[in-house]
């Protein structure tokens, strides 16, 4: 199992093989402890808060590879994934701006 450092409504931060690599991976959110004492349920996130969750394969794999992701989604079983909604372009939002 994977396992993602997550910052509700900006996005993954860090992601590890066990919950204290993916702590330790999120330095850009401060340091390990920082980050531990900041930690919330996923349950009771709000925009802004830090969690920790179960993620993809693919979504470790993307996140130790760039660095960061920012458009997630969860399974129904609340797993990270990386988000597979297609996407808007700006041609279409002026199209179907009302």
């Amino acid at each position: 199992m994977f396992f993602a450092v997550i910052q509700d409504g900006h996005g993954v931060f860090g992601v590890g093989e066990t919950e204290e690599e993916a702590i330790a991976s999120s330095t850009r959110l401060g340091t390990p402890a920082q980050i531990r004492a900041a930690l919330v349920n996923q349950d009771d996130a709000l925009h802004g808060d830090i969690f920790l969750a179960g993620c993809t394969p693919e979504l470790f794999n993307h996140v130790t590879n760039n660095g960061f992701e920012s458009e997630i989604e969860f399974t129904e079983d609340g797993v990270a994934d990386i988000d597979h909604a297609p996407r808007v372009y700006p041609v279409e939002e002026e199209q179907y701006a009302g």
